[in-house]
């Protein structure tokens, strides 16, 4: 674990989805306000993506990229960020940080978090109110 993982806006952390058969994903802190984190996990594209506010990804939008990946929004969530800290303190680590994402990145995660239909009510909501707090960028 990088000693400067806070699971901070932008930052980025490997962790098994539950029910996915212990793979890792990447996830992203796309919101942080206070105690609370909105996440949302990156997976590999492997057909049509139902979602028109889809954000696509391809080798180069973030080290961990190897082959397209798109973000998926239906699996997004809240929860406490000492939720996520205590995770990488387990043993062995269950989360695991990585490369934070560049300003551009973070934006379109952002966005598309908010624009799309498969983002639950509660994730979308927290996170207008955490852009509506601030500029975030």
């Amino acid at each position: 674990m990088s000693p400067g993982f806070s699971a901070a806006q932008g930052e980025t952390f490997l962790m098994s989805r539950p029910g996915a058969y212990a793979k890792e994903h990447l996830w992203i802190v796309a919101f942080a306000y206070g105690d609370r984190v909105a996440i949302v996990n990156v997976t590999t594209t492997r057909g049509p993506v139902p979602d028109p506010a889809a954000v696509h990804l391809v080798p180069g939008d973030h080290p961990f990229i190897q082959h397209a990946s798109h973000l998926f929004f239906a699996d997004a969530r809240l929860t406490d960020r000492t939720k996520v800290l205590a995770l990488t303190r387990s043993d062995p680590p269950l989360v695991t940080s990585h490369s934070s994402c560049s300003n551009e990145l973070l934006r379109r995660v952002q966005d598309g978090l908010i624009a799309s239909e498969f983002t639950s009510i509660e994730v979308v909501e927290f996170c207008r109110a955490c852009r509506d707090r601030d500029d975030l960028l």
